[in-house]
């Protein structure tokens, strides 16, 4: 699993932006996901 976690701001402004970043990621990396703010994630 590989969860995304910190997102720059300025680059990543919108949930968008985030959710493609997510997806790239998922060429590479199955089980990716994108983090949100609160979000509690069991190891």
């Amino acid at each position: 699993m590989l969860a995304l976690v910190h997102f720059d701001a300025n680059e990543y402004s919108t949930l968008e932006a985030r959710r493609h970043a997510e997806a790239e990621a998922r060429e590479f990396f199955d089980r990716t996901f994108a983090a949100t703010d609160d979000m509690e994630i069991e190891i």
